[in-house]
């Protein structure tokens, strides 16, 4: 799961590159993406059991970045459920 979060990081940032946005935004996501990346512990645990704040606990990851991954990760539940 980790390399699938860390993947849609480095494609926002490679869009935030495409549209010309600040780049604080575009490090902001390649750092985060790095940091996912090689993070040990499942993301998709850490979230489960802290919500945004545990996802906040990781370096590189501020409040709007783990909103977005925090959705992704719902999003991704949801839409197994749906399909199974």
């Amino acid at each position: 799961m980790n390399k699938r979060i860390a993947e849609r990081l480095f494609l926002k940032a490679y869009d935030l590159e495409l549209e010309q946005a600040k780049q604080y935004r575009i490090w902001a996501y390649r750092k985060a993406a790095w940091t996912v990346d090689e993070w040990a512990e499942s993301v998709a645990e850490i979230c489960d059991a802290g919500g945004e704040s545990g996802l906040r606990e990781l370096p590189g990851i501020g409040k709007s970045l783990a909103g977005e991954i925090a959705k992704w990760l719902t999003y991704g539940k949801v839409a197994k459920l749906i399909l199974h």
